[in-house]
């Protein structure tokens, strides 16, 4: 039996009636009457009868109500007291992102938790996935958001949100009519992608190498904003693990650019994790915010 079973017996008390009780909760009749007969059933002992065309609450019902209003009672009181007790926790926890993450998880996904937990402060970062894993480990960060696999023996990690890479490129590009691009489509081709320690980029590189080319790597920058720039200059072509959102925004129309997803056959997917570090003694607050992620992206 639980909180809710308890609800749906008081409001049946409160009415005397099934029809009008079944309509406060939002359920049929049947439903509410099954969920009673249950509860009796539960409990070893009826806890309503009929007499002549009405049905009403046996002395066990009776007792039961008492019982069930004092427990709803007690558990209003517990939520309202946790309630309380979660937005005087306080701290500070450092997440690091590695980049393109923040906006592919949802820029909006701390905003529920900072509403809970308003003496909390969620300090983000934003670096190459390489950086934030040695972050990670040194102890600069408490939660790290990077992409692909990491040493287990090294960290905590946990699967969040899998996702596709998409070819990035102005509307007027001969790639843009495309459906689906190969890589062998991005030889000698000017390609802008990411610097530093991304393992995005190293994929990249690696892939078009399969594919019998060096690709013509001509802008190598941190900024996404650089690289969205440089596609709208319709200088050359970029490959991002922000196509989905970007495909969101063009379909308003504010944009000259294309996102064109990769071909299937290519499998050129990514895998964005959680990490922290092992064996690390974890604070509160971050042991909030992790439990936070992945309820998140509890799938």
């Amino acid at each position: 039996m639980d909180i809710e079973s308890l609800r749906y017996f008081t409001v049946y008390c409160k009415h005397g009636n099934i029809t009008r009780a079944a309509e406060e909760l939002y359920m049929t009749q049947q439903g509410l009457s099954r969920a009673i007969r249950h509860m009796g059933q539960e409990l070893g002992a009826p806890l309503t009868e009929r007499r002549g065309s009405k049905s009403v609450l046996t002395p066990f019902g009776e007792e039961f109500r008492q019982y069930a209003e004092s427990m709803l009672l007690q558990y209003n009181g517990l939520l309202n007291r946790i309630s309380d007790l979660t937005r005087t926790v306080s701290g500070e926890v450092r997440i690091g992102f590695a980049l393109g993450t923040k906006a592919f998880l949802g820029l909006e996904l701390f905003d529920d938790f900072e509403e809970r937990y308003p003496s909390i402060e969620i300090m983000k970062f934003e670096h190459e996935d390489q950086l934030v894993e040695e972050q990670v480990l040194i102890g600069e960060l408490d939660i790290g958001i990077t992409v692909h696999s990491v040493d287990t023996d090294l960290y905590n990690s946990t699967l969040l949100k899998m996702g596709d890479y998409f070819l990035l490129c102005h509307e007027k590009h001969p790639l843009a009519k495309r459906k689906t691009i190969r890589f062998a489509d991005l030889k000698d081709q000017p390609i802008a992608a990411l610097t530093g320690k991304t393992k995005g980029g190293q994929r990249l590189v690696k892939h078009c190498e399969e594919a019998g080319f060096t690709p013509n790597l001509v802008e190598r920058t941190k900024e996404m904003m650089v690289i969205w720039e440089f596609c709208l200059d319709n200088r050359g072509v970029a490959v991002t693990s922000s196509g989905r959102i970007l495909k969101n925004k063009l379909g308003d129309g504010d944009l000259p650019l294309v996102a064109v997803p990769f071909d299937e056959s290519e499998n050129y997917h990514f895998k964005v994790y959680m990490i922290t570090k092992n064996g690390f003694p974890m604070s509160y607050p971050t042991q909030l915010v992790q439990e936070y992620l992945l309820d998140a992206f509890d799938e």
